[in-house]
């Protein structure tokens, strides 16, 4: 079956992890109360060693790192978002991966946090930000174009892991792109694109598609999307983040989640 065709028949709902929706709900509460009040220990507490804040705004089409473990001392960026945020959207996956929307609708501003749960406590992997006053929000919101588009990218990301078209590969990734994932003793492993297609056998990898449900699409601003691909088979999670770039759709990360250990699938970061 082809890839937009399980897409137009998925839709299951997230696996229940065993950490609660209350406690990534607090996390998040509490990275935002420590960012308005620049609490730069609490922060650093709850930052992932691999965290990274990115934005796709400035007029530009692509996300640039606002800095690694940003700087709380010049704090004009992180106290927009003191006040008036709301948590839209929080999923939790297996093996403690949460993905939360959170939505300042009075600055047009949306962003997205990955969360894992490490050590017992939620940890923040990254944040991409975005704002509307370069984006078509309408768009984005009856799903005019957008969906289809997004759907599309990741279809040729699929084709492309299993020919191992590494070239193109490269065409459909932003220069920031990243994949993160779980390594054996818990810790988040970041890899950036040519890493990622370093992994790439020359054999294909399996790639099991036809089990693949995209379960969740969100588009922030019609400039940021959010996909939720779900392979029971597999027991597997995976997350696309994807930005517009120009009039295509280009991954800037991807966030991996499984019961089982990475490294006992060779090819389990192409799901």
């Amino acid at each position: 079956m082809a890839f937009l065709e399980v897409a137009r028949t998925g839709g299951i709902t997230a696996w229940k992890a065993s950490n609660s929706y209350a406690e990534a709900e607090r996390a998040v509460a509490r990275y935002l109360a420590a960012l308005s009040l620049s609490e730069k220990p609490v922060l650093d507490r709850m930052r992932d060693p691999s965290w990274s804040r990115r934005k796709l705004n400035g007029g530009g089409d692509k996300l640039h790192f606002a800095g690694n473990a940003v700087s709380i001392e010049s704090a004009a960026e992180p106290l927009d978002w003191a006040g008036g945020v709301w948590l839209t959207s929080l999923q939790i996956f297996r093996d403690g991966l949460a993905v939360a929307r959170l939505d300042d609708w009075a600055k047009e501003k949306a962003a997205l946090l990955l969360l894992f749960f490490v050590d017992g406590q939620w940890r923040i992997a990254s944040e991409i930000s975005v704002t509307a006053e370069h984006g078509d929000n309408e768009a984005a919101m009856q799903f005019k174009t957008a969906e289809p588009d997004v759907l599309a990218t990741l279809e040729r990301f699929y084709d492309a892991v299993e020919r191992c078209e590494r070239q193109e590969l490269h065409a459909i990734a932003d220069e920031n792109w990243s994949a993160k994932r779980h390594g054996c003793e818990r810790g988040l492993v970041a890899e950036d694109m040519a890493s990622f297609i370093a992994r790439i056998d020359t054999a294909p990898p399996h790639l099991h598609r036809e089990n693949c449900h995209v379960a969740d699409v969100q588009i922030l601003h019609n400039r940021l999307a959010c996909v939720r691909i779900d392979t029971p088979r597999l027991a597997q999670t995976a997350v696309f983040l994807l930005c517009r770039r120009g009039q295509d759709w280009v991954i800037a990360e991807k966030v991996s989640a499984s019961g089982a250990a990475v490294e006992s699938v060779p090819h389990r970061l192409a799901m």
